[in-house]
């Protein structure tokens, strides 16, 4: 039906440009954000499943807080405790030294006197084992607990081992001394004592600290998982094309063509740049010291295997550089491509030439040298084509412009 009122084919194009720029769009907010779920109105249901799982993921990073706050405070107190093992053993040596019944008073005591210092020692080190304000060793507290689980309902307890002079762990007393030969045999035993339960102790909070590191681990673990679940669900996918308002083009066969096609542009290209390197910045150097020594290197191996081929190639190759070099630079460019192809058929030629050279009578350099010739059977014609290309081109530019200019 035909209408003056009603343009049927405008509404369709413009539905199909409403959906074009919507596409757009959501992909341009893809890029900027890294994100294709980035709020409920992208993706309701997994945005919401996002979410409780960041919500675990936060969970998580408070649990690794705590257990490392765990960690801390029973190595604070392994520490101390080691430290304290050491002292009971120096004071065991002090105490069986004392023992002896011929010693002296004056020696009797001057052991006593670092027994002593040796005792209140022990009490210092347990008064200073504190890490986040818990002391696990001077029995100001029974245990220590983390947490284990992102919604804090399972921890992880470790109990406290009170070190303290005249406990059930260090049975020395705060007042103990081996001022007499009596006293210093009795306090042997109770010396002796004191060392198996501070390292049973020792073992204990050595058990605790595993518990907490191996729950640390696993936590760790966990949430690493869980972040990569969510990158999963919301993260947008970098690698995937994307064509103007069509978007991502994820399994159409147009990805592939729009990726050759990008792939030639970046051939010629690169071409394109290589070929006025040669041709502009190395040919027409001053002196073009490395034309002459590539020349000059390449007849002499010529010279060595005598192939007609490979000696017009380098002639048209002199004549072909000869002319560019001598040419305008607007018309030495325009040549550059072609001359560019030239130069990699004489380079390749070269290379056959010094296989050819090289022969003997090995397997593998009779071999290279049947490769070689190969490569120069048919490189006069390749040579003057090319050749005849960047001398064309030039000759193009040089009529188009005796045609403006006319």
């Amino acid at each position: 039906m035909l209408s003056v009122n009603t343009n049927v084919g405008a509404m369709v194009a413009l539905q199909y440009l409403n959906k074009t720029n919507a596409q757009l769009q959501q992909t341009q907010n893809a890029i900027n954000t890294g994100l294709k779920v980035a709020t409920a109105k992208d993706d309701g249901s997994t945005f919401a499943i996002a979410q409780n799982m960041r919500g675990d993921v936060a969970g998580y990073s408070a649990v690794s807080s705590s257990l490392s706050r765990g960690i801390s405070s029973v190595d604070v107190a392994m520490s101390a405790g080691q430290s304290i093992s050491d002292l009971l053993i120096t004071m065991k040596q002090k105490a069986l030294a004392a023992s002896d019944a011929s010693l002296d008073t004056a020696s009797r005591n001057a052991l006593n006197e670092d027994f002593v210092s040796y005792r209140d020692q022990i009490s210092t080190i347990v008064s200073n084992a504190v890490f986040n304000g818990f002391n696990l060793i001077d029995g100001s507290t029974g245990q220590i607990t983390a947490l284990a689980s992102s919604d804090g309902a399972k921890h992880i307890t470790v109990s406290a081992e009170n070190m303290s002079l005249g406990g059930s762990v260090v049975t020395v007393a705060a007042t103990g001394s081996i001022s007499t030969q009596g006293s210093a045999s009795t306090m042997i035993s109770t010396i002796e004592s004191s060392i198996t339960n501070v390292n049973a102790a020792l073992a204990r909070l050595s058990s605790g600290a595993k518990k907490f590191s191996i729950q640390a681990d696993f936590v760790q673990k966990l949430s690493d998982t869980l972040t990569a679940g969510i990158g999963n669900l919301v993260d947008a996918d970098m690698a995937l094309q994307v064509l103007g308002g069509a978007g991502y083009t994820r399994e159409w066969p147009v990805e592939q063509g729009l990726r050759d096609a990008r792939v030639l542009t970046v051939f010629e290209g690169t071409t394109g740049m290589q070929a006025q390197d040669i041709t502009l910045r190395r040919l027409r150097a001053p002196g073009a010291a490395g034309y002459h020594a590539f020349l000059q290197a390449a007849r002499e191996d010529a010279t060595r295997i005598d192939h007609a081929g490979f000696n017009a190639a380098l002639d048209t190759f002199t004549a072909t550089a000869e002319a560019l070099i001598a040419a305008d630079p607007a018309v030495a460019e325009a040549g550059s491509t072609p001359f560019l192809t030239l130069a990699g058929v004489v380079a390749t030629g070269w290379i056959a030439a010094r296989l050819i050279a090289a022969e003997a009578g090995d397997p593998l350099s009779r071999q290279l040298a049947a490769a070689g010739r190969y490569a120069l059977a048919d490189i006069a014609p390749r040579a003057t084509l090319a050749g005849a290309q960047a001398l064309m081109a030039a000759e193009r530019v040089a009529g188009f412009r005796v045609m403006v200019e006319d």
